[in-house]
């Protein structure tokens, strides 16, 4: 079964991600395989579904590319603008295209980190015009996660900043490098479309996801 964890609403929809990222908890008790499996090679895509409703039929859906088939666990925020006459819907998230990372019982945290690459923050637009999108790396080479905007323009006005939690191995303990642990947080300006402010917890202080 295809696992949704998290999504994002606009003023008039709601961001249905429908990816090739299932739950497979057979594996991950008896084989000692992962819980949750990612295959890019079967279909992505994303839906608008609107807030009013009545019926699936509804739903605009965006079918991904194969090479931009993807994982995800969070989102930042989504809006929707207009563009030269053209309605968009404007995602952010933090994606991956491989996922090793497995469920281990008997760890304090069992997300257990071995992925060989992290995954990065992306702007997804979905052009309802259209009917096609885009994705850009906004952060390259840095794993984020566990977003955070101003409440005030969630899902309704375009947020300027957007709160990243940082991962990686070069200021972590041994546990932590072996968890889903984070080292620190970026500052990231939607507007000048760079990191503008980054905090690294000293020593071997890191945070989680509570």
């Amino acid at each position: 079964a295809r696992m949704v964890h998290d999504f994002a609403i606009t003023e008039n929809y709601a961001v249905i991600p429908d990816l090739p990222f299932e739950i497979k908890s057979l594996d991950g008790i008896f084989f000692d395989r992962p819980f949750f499996q990612l295959d890019v090679n079967k279909p992505a895509r994303y839906g608008l579904l609107p807030r009013n409703a009545t019926s699936q039929k509804e739903v605009i859906w965006f079918d991904l590319k194969q090479a931009d088939g993807h994982g995800c666990f969070h989102f930042a925020n989504a809006y929707e603008t207009v563009e030269d006459g053209e309605a968009i819907v404007v995602l952010f998230a933090a994606t991956f295209k491989k996922f090793d990372r497995f469920f281990h019982l008997q760890e304090e945290h069992p997300f257990y980190e071995t992925r060989d690459e992290p995954q990065t923050l992306k702007e997804i637009r979905l052009n309802i015009t259209t009917g096609e999108y885009s994705m850009v790396e906004l952060i390259p080479n840095q794993g984020v996660d566990l977003f955070s905007v101003n409440p005030n323009y969630v899902g309704d006005e375009k947020n300027r900043y957007i709160y990243c939690a940082t991962f990686g191995n070069e200021t972590l303990s041994k546990k932590a490098q072996q968890s889903y642990w984070f080292n620190g947080f970026n500052k990231y300006d939607t507007k000048l479309r760079r990191v503008v402010q980054t905090v690294k917890y000293e020593h071997e202080s890191h945070g989680g996801e509570v």
